[in-house]
């Protein structure tokens, strides 16, 4: 469900972590399940909390506001964007 709502095919998913679409169909069938060390860059290509991935339980849930401005930054206004909210928390942590 969640590689579909991403908007990705098996074979996308394939290619990105240099595995076979017949594996990627295992894992969406509970047959097989992903190594663990494709565990953190499976969840955040399907933008799915860590959990959800590995309970599966329901729908997908939707990825928060921030989450989906934070992933469309590229990496150097995340840099930027990260010190302006440390400043903002440490000046509401001051006020407080």
């Amino acid at each position: 469900m969640a590689r579909k709502k991403c908007g990705l095919t098996q074979e996308q998913i394939a290619d990105k972590f240099d595995i076979s679409p017949a594996a990627v169909s295992s894992w969406e069938r509970d047959k097989t399940v992903p190594e663990l060390a494709k565990l953190p860059a499976l969840w955040k290509t399907l933008k799915v909390p860590p959990e959800w991935l590995l309970d599966g339980v329901g729908d997908p849930p939707e990825q928060d506001a921030l989450s989906d401005l934070w992933d469309r930054l590229p990496p150097k206004a995340r840099r930027q964007a990260l010190r302006v909210l440390t400043s903002l928390v440490e000046d509401s942590d001051q006020a407080a």
